[in-house]
């Protein structure tokens, strides 16, 4: 008995020594799997040429995935796709920096995806895009045309979204864009290859690749293309034609902002609009603030307006959920016409698409002149002219208006009321493609 207590606490002290034995050859296994990870991280980044997104080689300004060849497709949205029928490349990118491009750098595995690489499953769509992904114009102009692979893929659904701006990765889309794509069946989940550890390379087994949006697309194209956006956006809002065939109700919409490019005095507006209704049988005019709605009341709100009148801006995005036929209004500060560029003619171009009819502007000339130097056009413009309050005059405002609508037919409403849509959004009612 007294020999087994005196080997008690060399036991005991053994037990001790054998758990540290224990601790350091498992930190000791910790340490070398952690080197032979880098190791093997730093063996993908060698076997990838890799190159930066954002190719600024020519200085005033850069090309997104300049080492993608242009398919010189004419009429169409332009995609690429990798890991396909009609490539077997494997797209794969390493960085996240949402403030330098040339830090997100891309590449392609040509044979096989390197062994510690990330390999993401499903169809990855990625975009870029010089302006932004919040405000409905600018992002519609750059993500819609995802609406038109869908449906030229079978209705395929997709896993994930990487969007970039100007080679800078982005994490949110605008809730207006996510709804239009949502209720189109196209993916508006961003990832953000925030991947441990940080500098993973994360390649992906399917990729499609949009560089310039719907730019250089057909108008017939593009025609076909809000058609199916109008309508799937409208049976996903629980929303149907709009109106009955038979309805000889005219519709005027006019929309108001606040801060920038709002009207100088609404009343005048308001009034314009009620003398021009108040003597046409059956006009119904209404006052529309697109801040205080959710996106399927604007929808549902569109769907009934026959007549839009607004200031330029990026509401005028919702014309798409429009009937076909309705027209629209459009009204600018001083200094847009000679200073604006093309941009100022964008939702001319949009009505066209969406086949309505652009009635022109209202060019307010009351506004003070520049008081900057001559020779800096551009600064008068972004500083001076571009938010400037609408003034009115109402003798013009309400001639316009009184000649579109005397001109207006009801009977374009009924082109869309049989309209059957593409795709379902449904989950599970389209089948993925393998």
């Amino acid at each position: 008995m007294v020999r087994r207590r005196a080997l008690a606490p060399i036991a005991a002290l053994a037990l001790v020594v054998l758990a540290w034995i224990v601790l350091i050859h498992s930190s000791i296994l910790q340490n070398n799997a952690f080197t032979f990870l880098r190791g093997e991280r730093s063996k993908a980044a060698r076997s990838l040429r890799f190159h930066p997104v954002k190719d600024s080689k020519n200085g005033t300004s850069y090309v997104f995935m300049s080492q993608i060849q242009d398919t010189n497709r004419t009429g169409v949205p332009e995609f690429f796709y990798f890991n396909t029928s009609a490539s077997s490349r494997v797209l794969c990118f390493r960085g996240n920096s949402t403030r330098d491009g040339t830090k997100n750098l891309y590449a392609f595995a040509e044979q096989h995806v390197p062994g510690d690489a990330l390999l993401l499953p499903g169809t990855t769509l990625v975009s870029d895009s010089h302006f932004d992904f919040v405000n409905p114009w600018h992002s519609m102009y750059n993500l819609i045309q995802f609406v038109h692979w869908r449906m030229d893929s079978r209705c395929q659904r997709s896993d994930r979204m990487l969007i970039f701006h100007r080679g800078e990765i982005r994490h949110d889309l605008g809730a207006w864009i996510r709804s239009v794509l949502d209720s189109n069946g196209v993916t508006t989940g961003v990832d953000t290859l925030r991947y441990h550890p940080e500098g993973r390379v994360v390649c992906f087994q399917r990729a499609v690749v949009s560089r310039r949006g719907i730019g250089g697309v057909s108008g017939a194209v593009l025609r076909d293309l809000f058609e199916q956006v109008r309508c799937r956006t409208r049976q996903w809002c629980g929303v149907g034609s709009g109106v009955n065939d038979d309805d000889t109700t005219v519709r005027v919409a006019l929309v108001a902002r606040e801060r920038g490019r709002a009207f100088v005095n609404l009343s005048d507006w308001k009034h314009a609009v009620k003398l021009v209704c108040e003597v046409r049988p059956h006009c119904q005019w209404s006052v529309v603030w697109f801040s205080a709605l959710d996106f399927c009341s604007q929808v549902k709100l569109m769907s009934t307006t026959d007549i839009l009148v607004s200031v330029h801006g990026a509401q005028l995005t919702n014309m798409i959920f429009m009937n076909p036929g309705s027209r629209i209004l459009e009204a600018f500060p001083q200094g847009w016409l000679q200073l604006a560029g093309n941009g100022q003619f964008i939702y001319k171009h949009l009505a066209d698409w969406a086949g309505l009819g652009h009635e022109g502007y209202w060019r307010d000339g009351g506004t003070a002149k520049c008081p900057m130097d001559s020779s800096s056009p551009g600064q008068c413009f972004s500083l001076h002219y571009k938010n400037k309050p609408v003034g009115i005059n109402s003798t013009f405002i309400v001639k316009w208006l009184a000649e579109v609508l005397s001109n207006f037919s009801c009977t374009a409403r009924a082109s869309l009321t049989k309209q059957e849509c593409k795709c379902s959004v449904e989950p599970g009612a389209d089948d993925r493609l393998s």
